[in-house]
């Protein structure tokens, strides 16, 4: 007679013992087949760094089988991991894994029945926190020498990605037996169930949070070294030669950035003609499919180092062809073509320390997940029993493995009953929570719009609602960046109100703000919606007009200069007038910053009043 817990295949039937063999032998394939799927089919989190999913079907094995057939198929499929990052040390950790757990199942974890109970992640979590998080340490730092914030990372990716496989071999034993097993009532119990679905909730959800947020973060990383050698090469493009030269030794000055420059007639000009060289020789492509932008390229040695190393010590490269004029060109005009180098160390660095604690926040949701999943399923039993042991005909409460198998003839009408009561007083607490989660959802709201208002205040004149001298600082040096990269006008324009001081002293500081108010609400009525307003101190403003060249911004600044002289401003002594002095400068990439700009339009404002005042003067 078989056993109430012997796996589903050898479950009584019509088959001969010949035929379930054979129908094992199969299944000991196919999950091969799939852990050495899992292992090839890289699920890419960061530079370097990578989920494997083979162990999902080893530990499947484990729990299906017992005995060595898991341990045997994790250990082949993990053979894979040596010529992935030329070590062997995570075949070492991931056998370790399968061992700690087959030890757990076969003799720690006793009958059959408690298979279905959810103690091997229980278990799974015991080997990382004694074992597999040391044996990271000692082969990675010991070892290998990787340096900390490598080894960090994968200590937290190796937990996690343990935790995930064995989870979900769980639920896919569970359903398996469901499926399969002929008398599936003695194989699965109730707080096994339990544990699976809420690690279900908890596992997916967290697999899928920690592909997307690293990606994001890789690309976010990747757009910012892009627009950082984009930069480079385009001034190296269209800076003299006379200025470029082995070490850069002239003005132009690109921090840890090497060039290589090629013009039309060959001529090759290099600020790091070894260091190329060397890259040349020993360096290789790593591949497109971590590079989301395509114009970035990353080159790893060629050497037979761990790939961690490899990312840390690698260059990221672009290449741009340009024209004679250091404007991007097409490959086929192109007159000069520039290729520049960065070394990888420090963004892969930051993007893995970053890494370090996004999945350290994963892992212990993941554990603290398989920890209440584990508590709920016993205090669901619990209750359970309380219930139904008193409506058993005969004999004292029976065993989790027994009392599952009959629960249904066992309800009556009164036990529904009670088993209502049970499910409304978990409504009530649902609601409670829904409520709480309702007011907690409008504090955070309350207090994200207090955020942007204190934002918004920190970048805002109170008196006149103009932007202030820090937002002008701010907005100033990006509008120059875009102006300088797409080539479009940018002009400046400073005004100040003419003998405000005198308003001051006659009329008192009060009427001295209603003024600022009406020159300002004055000037808004003819702003574009592209124009940024700003008052930077006293009565003296700035307008920043994008896509403005030196002509329009003369006709607007005439514009605001006649508008301000015809507003009128209600004072006790009758309605007052002002007139403003404006200077106007347009914005020049080649020898502009932030501080010349500002100060040239301050001289054109300084020369409109010295030649009279309410006037406007170009500088």
């Amino acid at each position: 007679m078989a056993e109430a817990g012997s796996p589903p295949e050898l479950q009584p039937g019509t088959t001969g013992p010949g035929r379930l063999r054979h129908r094992r032998r199969l299944a000991v394939v196919a999950l091969t087949a799939l852990a050495v799927l899992g292992n090839v089919w890289l699920l890419p989190l960061f530079f370097g760094i990578h989920l494997l999913l083979g162990s999902t079907a080893a530990v499947l094995a484990l729990l299906l089988w017992r005995g060595w057939t898991g341990l045997a198929i994790g250990a082949a499929a993990s053979l894979y991991t040596w010529q992935l990052w030329g070590h062997p040390w995570a075949i070492v950790i991931f056998s370790g894994e399968l061992l700690w757990l087959s030890l757990a199942i076969n003799r720690w974890n006793g009958p059959r029945s408690n298979d279905s109970n959810g103690q091997i992640i229980l278990w799974d979590i015991a080997y990382w926190a004694l074992i597999g998080v040391p044996l990271v340490l000692l082969f990675y730092g010991g070892i290998l020498h990787i340096d900390q914030a490598n080894m960090q990372v994968v200590a937290v990716k190796q937990v996690l990605n343990g935790l995930i496989n064995t989870s979900l071999a769980f639920i896919a034993f569970l359903v398996l037996r469901l499926t399969l097993s002929q008398r599936s009532e003695q194989l699965v119990t109730l707080r096994g169930v339990i544990v699976a679905l809420v690690l279900l909730a908890i596992t997916l959800p967290t697999l899928g949070l920690t592909m997307i947020a690293s990606k994001q973060l890789q690309i976010a990383t990747q757009n910012g070294v892009l627009d950082v050698l984009g930069t480079a090469a385009s001034a190296v493009a269209h800076t003299p030669l006379s200025d470029l030269g082995p070490g850069q030794n002239g003005p132009l000055q690109l921090g840890d950035v090497a060039f290589r420059r090629r013009d039309a007639s060959g001529q090759v000009l290099s600020s790091d003609p070894a260091l190329f060289a060397r890259i040349d020789r020993d360096y290789r492509d790593g591949g497109r499919s971590y590079m989301h932008p395509p114009q970035l390229g990353i080159l790893i040695p060629r050497d037979a180092r761990p790939l961690l190393r490899k990312w840390v010590n690698g260059y990221w490269t672009y290449s741009g062809d340009f024209d004679a004029a250091g404007r991007p060109a097409p490959p086929g005009q192109a007159s000069i073509e520039v290729q520049v180098l960065e070394p990888t160390k420090a963004n892969v660095t930051r993007v893995q320390n970053q890494s370090t604690l996004m999945l350290s926040l994963f892992t212990a949701v993941l554990v603290i997940g398989a920890l209440v999943s584990e508590a709920v399923g016993r205090l669901v039993v619990s209750e359970f029993r309380k219930i139904l042991e008193p409506l058993q005909a005969t004999g004292p409460g029976p065993a989790e493995s027994d009392w599952t198998s009959h629960l249904i003839p066992t309800l009556s009408l009164s036990a529904v009953g009670e088993l209502r009561a049970l499910v409304d007083q978990i409504n009530a607490r649902i609601a409670r929570v829904n409520l709480l989660t309702g007011e907690l959802r409008q504090a955070n709201q309350a207090l994200a719009a207090s955020r942007d208002e204190l934002a918004t205040l920190s970048l805002t004149d109170s008196l006149t609602n103009c932007l202030n001298r820090r937002a002008l600082d701010a907005q100033l040096e990006d509008a120059l960046r875009r102006a300088r990269r797409s080539g479009a006008p940018l002009s400046l324009l400073c005004f100040d109100i003419d003998n405000f001081k005198a308003i001051n002293d006659s009329h008192g500081h009060p009427i001295g703000d209603l003024v600022l108010r009406s020159v300002a609400d004055s000037v808004r009525t003819r702003l574009r919606a592209t124009d940024a307003f700003f008052r930077i101190g006293g009565e003296e403003f700035v307008i920043l007009l994008p896509d403005c060249s030196e002509m329009d911004a003369l006709l607007l600044a005439e514009q605001h200069r006649q508008l301000v002289s015809q507003a009128e401003t209600p004072a006790p002594e009758g309605p007052l007038r002002v007139t403003i002095s404006v200077g106007v400068s347009d914005f020049r990439p080649d020898s502009d910053s932030c501080e010349s700009l500002l100060e040239r339009v301050d001289r054109a404002l300084y020369l409109a009043k010295r030649s009279g005042r309410d006037r406007v003067v170009h500088q």
